[in-house]
Parts: structure tokens; C-alpha cells; sequence
């Protein structure tokens, strides 16, 4: 099992994000998430629009300011996921990218920093994902947590993020420093997982 945040890694994150989203039920469409007054399926919309993002990095170099995010029916999402997953999964893999500047809209990047992002976006809002609509993570998943909290560059650069005014998300929030690496990150990120209902990350 890899802890190299990786292509590999990325994969792994996609197929959690897959599990995840194919475990949810349309009557669930509404029901309310841990990302603040997003519903269900705007979470989904979100986790769509951001594999169609982190792909376009990765198989142009940069995201383009003025191009049109489609509007999907709930029943599309899911096969919009998997389309731009498999999108950029193979942009991921082409010799040589994790060399390659990228540019989003925060500006330049690189593809080493890319893919942490991406890795994270399919990772927590899975999980978030997961809370929502009464699923559980797996303690497979325990060594992406883990590695993404170990990586400087993405937690100097959440930390960061969390100083913008308005913060996007909410402060991080005390944890014993022996819970498990997925409650530590969500913890990190501004999740409770006691009060998402969570022990360890999984439902009791």
C-alpha cells in the first residue's frame, strides 16, 4: 500500500469517491452535509466540478478563466465523476507530468501540488460525502489521511487558506493526537468527527 502522494494515490482517492457517491440514494439528494449549507447533491455537483477542474490541470496545463461548468441532473452526476475521473487519472499518468508547471486560479503551480489538492478534494469530500448519507470509510483509507497530514506543503497551504477572510472553512478543531489519521484530517480541515456522528471514522 503506497503513502507517496502519487498518481497511484490519486487513484485510490478517485475510487473511494466513486464507492461513496454510488452509495447515496436519490430520496438523500437534500438532506443537509457537513460543508456548510450545502445539500447532498450540491456536494456531489461540487465533487464533479472539481474532478472536471483538477483534470483540465492536468491534461492542459491550466484551467481556462472564461470556459462553461455544465449543469448535471442528479442522475448524471455519477457518470460526469467517473468521465473526468478517468480523464484525469490519465493525464496523471503521461511520463514526465509530475514535472510540469500547472496553472489554476490561484495562479502558477506544479503538478507535485496539483495532485495533493486533487488527492484531498476526492478524499474529504468523499468523507464528507459519506457522513451525509449514513456510509463508512474503510481503514484502508487510513494512509491517505496520513499522508496528505504529513506533507508540509498541504498543510502550509490549508493553513493559509484558512487565514482568507472570509475563511472557506472552519477552524480546526481539537483531537487526541492518537484518533485515527482520517479523524485527524477532517479535524484539521474543520470537521468534528464526534459530531458528525464518526469514532474513528466509522460509525458506531
Amino acid at each position: 500500500m503506497t503513502s507517496v502522494l502519487d498518481a497511484d494515490m490519486l487513484q485510490r482517492a478517485c475510487d473511494i469517491t466513486d464507492r461513496i457517491m454510488s452509495g447515496v440514494g436519490p430520496e438523500q439528494a437534500p438532506h443537509p452535509t457537513p460543508c456548510g449549507d450545502w445539500t447532498v447533491q450540491q456536494l456531489m455537483e461540487h465533487m464533479v466540478a472539481s474532478t472536471d477542474f483538477f483534470a483540465d490541470a492536468a491534461e492542459f496545463g491550466e484551467v481556462a478563466g472564461d470556459r462553461d461548468w455544465p449543469d448535471y441532473a442528479l442522475s448524471e452526476l455519477l457518470p460526469a465523476q467517473r468521465r473526468h475521473a478517468q480523464r484525469m487519472m490519465r493525464a496523471y499518468r503521461v511520463p514526465g507530468v509530475m514535472d510540469r508547471p500547472m496553472t489554476i486560479l490561484a495562479g502558477p503551480s506544479t503538478a507535485s501540488f496539483c495532485i495533493q489538492v486533487a488527492i484531498s478534494e476526492r478524499f474529504v469530500h468523499a468523507w464528507d460525502l459519506a457522513v451525509a448519507t449514513g456510509q463508512v470509510f474503510e481503514d484502508d483509507d487510513e494512509d491517505i489521511a496520513q499522508a496528505l497530514l504529513a506533507s508540509p506543503e498541504y498543510v502550509a497551504i490549508n493553513n493559509q487558506v484558512r487565514a482568507n477572510d472570509p475563511p472557506p472553512f472552519a477552524r480546526e478543531v481539537p483531537i487526541n493526537p492518537d484518533a485515527k489519521a482520517v479523524d485527524r484530517l477532517m479535524a484539521f480541515l474543520g470537521r468534528d468527527p464526534a459530531a458528525a456522528g464518526m469514532t474513528n471514522g466509522r460509525r458506531p
